[in-house]
C-alpha cells in the first residue's frame, strides 16, 4: 500500500510518552495477577483438576467451550503443578502482552509505522484487552494469534505463496480450537479474494483470476478447517453437545430477532472503557471510512458505469447512515429499523471498496473484516456481552488510521500538537481509570462504587437482581475462598454451607457443592453455615445487611488483606454447631 501518511513526523519525546504509557498498561495487566479468585468463567478451564475420568481427550470433548485453553491449563499444570491463581493466568498474560507486538506488525503492514504504533497505544490502554490478560481464558490466545494469521495471509496474496496461504489458515485453525469467534475473522480472507476476482466486474479478469483465487482458497481453507475438524467431528458427535451444548450455543448466538445489542452491550463495556474513549474509537474508525472515499474512482458493473462524483456521493452517504443507525440503535424507537440500516448499509460500504479498483485491498478487507463483526456481534447475535472484542480488534487500526489521517490533514503544526496533547490526555485518564479499576483495592472492584479520577465517577452499580451486568471479569476481587477452604480443612468450620456466589465459584475452592446452590436468595433453611461476600459474581446480594435468621449467629468476619476495616467475607453458623460464638478452632 502506499505510504500515504508521511506528512507529520513523530517525534522522539512523542514517541517516549506513547512508549512510558504502553508500559504502564503493561504493568496494570500484571499487577497483583494472583491476588483475586477465580471468577466468573474462569473455574471452568480448571475443572481438569476434580479429576478426568475418561482421559483428557474425552474431558476436552465433554466440555462445552472449544479446547485450547484447557489444553494450555493442562500443560501447566503438569509442568508445574498447581500453586494458585497467578500461575495459571501468566501464560494468558504473556498472549497479552505479545498481542500488543502482533497488532503492531499487522497495522504497519496494512498502513505504516505511525498508524501501528497508535493501534498498539489504543490496544495497550483498552480495560476489555487488560482484563483479558488477566484471567485464565482463551481471549488473550485469540487476539494474540489472529493478527499473525491475518499477516501471513497478507504475505501470501502479495508474493501468492501457497506455502504461506497454508500456513495462515493452520494458525487460524488453531485459533478455532480456541473459540468459534475465529470465523468472525472470515470477511477479511473473503473480501480479499472478492477483489482478485469481480473487480471492475471485467468477465476476463475474472476468468484469468479465477484458478489463483480457488487454489489460494483452497490452499487456506484445508489448512484451517480440517485440523479443526479433527476435534470438532468428534467434538459435534458427542452426546454432551446434543444434551448441553447446542442449546447454550443456540441461546447465545440465535433468537435475537433483530433487536440491536447496543444499549446492553454499552452498559457492560462502560465497565471496563470510559464511554467517551469508546465513541473516539467508532468515530475515528468511521472518520478512516470517510478519508477513503477521495480514492474511490469510476465504477463499472457490467454494462453500467458510475461516474466517480456518484460513487462518492453514495459511498459517504452510506458512512453517514451507517454511523447514524448505530447511534439511534440507543433509542427505543424502532430498533428493528436500525439493526436493517447497519446491516445494509455495512454491506454496501465493503461491497463498494472492494470493487473500487484504487481503494487498496487491504484496507477494503479491513473495513469488511470490522464492518460484518460489527453487525453481527452488536446487532444480530442475541447475548454476545464482550464476544464483542473482536469486533474491537480491527477497530483499532482502522482508529488509528483515522486518527493518523486527521492529523496529517490539519495543515498547522500547532493544532498538530494540540490534537495530540487531547488524544493524550484522554489517554491518560484512561489509564487512571485502569489504575483504579485494576489495581486499586480500596474499595475493591467489583461490586463497590469506585472513587472518581479527576472528579468524574467511573462508575456506579445498582445492586438489584434486574440491573445484573452478565458477563463481568478481570477486576480485583479477592473473596478469601481459600482461607475458608483452610477453615474447613482444619474443622473450624463443620456441615453444609450455602452463600450468595456461584456454586462453581465456591465448589472450586471448597470442593463440596452448596446444599441449595444457584438460586437468587441466600437459603438459610437445612443448611449449617451462611457463607456471604459484599461483591458475588452471582449478582444475589442478600445477606449483605444481616441474617434475618435468629438461628444463626456471625462467627467470622474475613478482611480485606490490604484494609483491615474492610470485611471481604462474612461466615455465619447455627447457634446449636457453635454454641460459643466463633469458630470450632478458636
Amino acid at each position: 500500500m502506499e505510504k500515504e501518511t508521511k506528512n507529520f513526523k513523530l517525534s522522539f519525546p512523542i514517541v517516549i510518552i506513547i512508549s512510558l504509557i504502553i508500559i504502564f498498561s503493561i504493568f496494570v495487566r500484571a499487577q497483583g495477577l494472583s491476588y483475586s479468585g477465580f471468577q466468573g468463567d474462569e473455574v471452568n478451564p480448571m475443572t481438569f483438576l476434580y479429576g478426568m475420568k475418561d482421559g483428557p481427550l474425552s474431558y476436552l470433548i465433554e466440555q462445552k467451550r472449544a479446547p485450547m485453553q484447557y489444553i494450555i491449563n493442562l500443560i501447566n499444570v503438569s509442568m508445574f503443578g498447581y500453586h494458585n491463581e497467578g500461575q495459571i493466568r501468566i501464560p494468558f498474560l504473556i498472549f497479552g502482552i505479545f498481542a500488543l507486538y502482533t497488532i503492531y506488525k499487522l497495522s504497519n503492514k496494512i498502513f505504516d509505522k505511525n498508524v501501528a504504533i497508535f493501534t498498539t497505544l489504543f490496544m495497550a490502554v483498552n480495560g476489555l484487552f487488560i482484563a483479558f490478560s488477566r484471567i485464565t481464558q482463551y481471549q488473550s490466545f485469540m487476539y494474540f494469534l489472529i493478527p499473525v494469521a491475518v499477516l501471513l495471509f497478507i504475505k501470501a496474496h502479495e508474493s501468492n505463496s501457497q506455502k504461506l496461504y497454508f500456513s495462515s489458515g493452520l494458525l487460524m485453525s488453531v485459533a478455532l480450537l480456541a473459540h468459534f469467534d475465529t470465523i468472525s475473522v472470515m470477511p477479511f480472507f473473503i473480501a480479499v479474494f472478492l477483489s482478485d476476482l469481480i473487480r471492475g466486474f471485467d468477465l476476463k479478469i475474472i476468468k484469468k483470476n479465477f484458478p489463483t483465487v480457488l487454489k489460494s482458497g483452497l490452499t487456506f481453507l484445508i489448512a484451517f478447517l480440517i485440523p479443526a475438524a479433527i476435534y470438532y467431528v468428534p467434538y459435534f458427535m458427542h452426546p454432551t453437545f446434543s444434551d448441553g451444548t447446542s442449546g447454550y450455543l443456540e441461546g447465545r448466538l440465535l433468537g435475537g430477532g433483530f433487536m440491536p445489542r447496543t444499549q446492553i452491550t454499552l452498559k457492560l463495556l462502560k465497565m471496563y472503557i470510559p464511554k467517551f474513549h469508546l465513541y473516539t474509537l467508532f468515530i475515528l474508525g468511521s472518520l478512516a471510512l470517510v478519508f477513503k472515499s477521495k480514492d474511490l474512482d469510476i465504477i463499472k458493473f457490467f454494462k453500467f458505469k458510475f461516474s466517480k462524483g456518484v460513487v462518492q456521493k453514495v459511498y459517504l452517504l452510506l458512512v453517514f447512515a451507517f454511523v447514524f443507525a448505530s447511534e439511534f440503535s440507543m433509542y427505543p424507537v424502532k430498533p428493528r429499523l436500525s439493526t436493517l440500516m447497519v446491516l445494509g448499509t455495512s454491506i454496501l460500504i465493503s461491497g463498494i471498496l472492494i470493487i473500487s479498483k484504487k481503494i487498496d485491498w487491504k484496507f477494503a478487507a479491513l473495513s469488511t473484516w470490522f464492518l460484518g463483526t460489527y453487525a453481527f456481534y452488536f446487532y444480530i447475535m442475541k447475548d454476545p456481552r464482550t464476544h464483542v472484542y473482536v469486533s474491537i480488534l480491527p477497530l483499532f487500526i482502522l482508529a488509528s488510521y483515522g486518527f493518523w489521517k486527521f492529523l496529517n490533514i490539519l495543515k498547522l503544526q500547532s493544532l498538530r500538537y494540540l490534537t495530540l496533547l487531547v488524544l493524550f490526555l484522554s489517554i491518560i485518564y484512561v489509564s487512571s481509570v485502569n489504575w483504579i479499576v485494576f489495581v486499586d483495592k480500596s474499595p475493591e472492584y467489583p461490586w463497590w462504587d469506585k472513587n472518581d479520577v479527576f472528579g468524574n465517577a467511573i462508575y456506579r452499580i445498582k445492586r438489584v437482581r434486574y440491573e445484573k451486568v452478565e458477563g463481568v471479569f478481570g477486576f480485583n476481587q479477592y473473596r478469601a475462598w481459600d482461607q475458608i477452604a483452610d477453615l474447613y480443612k482444619k474443622e473450624c468450620l463443620i456441615g453444609t454451607y450455602n452463600s450468595n456466589e456461584k456454586d462453581a465459584i465456591t465448589y472450586f475452592y471448597l470442593r463440596e457443592h452448596q446444599a441449595q446452590g444457584g438460586l437468587w436468595e441466600l437459603q438459610t433453611e437445612n443448611v449449617d453455615n451462611l457463607i456471604v461476600v459484599p461483591g458475588p459474581h452471582s449478582w444475589v446480594y442478600t445477606g449483605l445487611n444481616g441474617v434475618d435468621d435468629k438461628d444463626f449467629i456471625l462467627i467470622k468476619k474475613i478482611y480485606s488483606k490490604y484494609y483491615s476495616d474492610e470485611p471481604i467475607s462474612y461466615i455465619y453458623g447455627l447457634r446449636t454447631l457453635y454454641p460459643e460464638g466463633k469458630l470450632l478452632c478458636e
